[in-house]
């Protein structure tokens, strides 16, 4: 093939070309073109620093390019390993810097796409993530081709298991969480209509926790909360008390046996603020004991506590939260409970 030289040195027409005349070298001010089809395709600049598909590098080297979806079994930059069929083949991406003072270059870690097994035809792969200690380099994280994660190389753990941390020395490992309380945190609903309830409730269940932010009622009366079973509410077997203070005074006290409950502040319209605790005497049986402490936002010197217990006669399946007469008209509500 024939080498020419051409005087304009331009992209269309390349300073130094073979028999195409718009494909060849072009020479700039401290810097080289590849140019193809009368197009920049790679630029070395001044600082030695590679552009493809650019003209302007900013880095040792850019790469320009159209985005690739998620999706796509392609990307911008390919590295493939040119071995035999095989498992754990394909390519990486080393890292790394000086490691001593004659300048020699070391990976400190890198980053590899393998083929997960030896099938013909079988396209799963992983990604592993090296890192070097001064001992070697090892695997320190693995993501499968279901995204499960894999802690120093294959370490995936179980179903129920939990990433739990041993300290900055070591890698964090899998393990079982111990048996014990697990919260499951409600929906807050406005307080509305005559009553707000919990169903559904597991059988596992040892306690729960009502949340009551400025709810009030349309009448004089009282706030109260019954426990109930698959056949419904209990309304008798209540051992109840509660205390009412103003300005540092107990004005009066209150019990009940159809529910738990508060004594009733005088006048409707109270926001009240309260903080109901449920919880089962022992693991096993039915019986439940209640405590509250509650302040009403009308008055920064009023107060109320409440105690008292419940046999139920089968298993908790449903609390209800109501005023004792009339019905909700502000505030929030909402239920947690703590399982076993």
């Amino acid at each position: 093939m024939t080498i020419r030289i051409d005087g304009t040195n331009t992209a269309a027409n390349p300073g130094i070309t073979g028999t195409d005349t718009d494909t060849g070298l072009q020479f700039g001010t401290d810097e080289v073109n590849i140019v193809t089809s009368g197009s920049t395709a790679v630029t070395v600049d001044s600082s030695q620093r590679v552009g493809i598909g650019t003209t302007a590098p900013d880095t040792a080297l850019t790469v320009s390019e159209e985005n690739v979806a998620v999706t796509s079994q392609s990307s911008n930059v390919n590295i493939y390993a040119n071995d035999a069929l095989a498992a754990d083949i394909g390519g990486s991406i080393g890292l790394g810097a000086t490691w001593n003072g004659t300048g020699g270059l070391i990976n400190y870690a890198s980053i590899h796409g393998k083929k997960a097994n030896a099938t013909s035809g079988n396209t799963d792969g992983y990604m592993s993530f090296v890192v070097r200690d001064n001992a070697g380099t090892s695997e320190r994280l693995r993501i499968n081709k279901d995204g499960a994660l894999g802690i120093g190389g294959t370490a995936f753990g179980t179903s129920g298991q939990v990433l739990t941390s041993q300290g900055s020395g070591s890698a964090p490992q899998w393990a079982t969480p111990a048996t014990g309380a697990n919260l499951v945190v409600g929906t807050q609903q406005s307080a509305s209509g005559t009553s707000i309830e919990l169903t559904s409730i597991p059988t596992n269940c040892q306690k729960i926790e009502i949340i009551c932010y400025q709810v009030s009622w349309n009448t004089t009366a009282s706030l109260r909360w019954q426990l109930g079973d698959f056949g419904g509410y209990e309304n008798t077997g209540y051992f109840n008390q509660s205390m009412y203070w103003s300005n540092g005074t107990s004005n009066q006290s209150g019990t009940s046996t159809g529910s738990f409950g508060l004594s009733s502040w005088t006048g409707s319209g109270h926001g009240v603020n309260t903080v109901i605790r449920l919880y089962r005497r022992h693991t096993t049986g039915q019986n439940w004991n209640s405590e509250c402490i509650a302040d009403s936002t009308l008055s920064g010197t009023e107060m109320m506590i409440q105690a008292g217990t419940k046999d139920l006669s089968a298993g908790l399946d449903r609390v209800q939260l109501f005023p004792s007469a009339g019905s909700f008209d502000a505030g929030f509500i909402q239920f947690n409970y703590w399982t076993v």
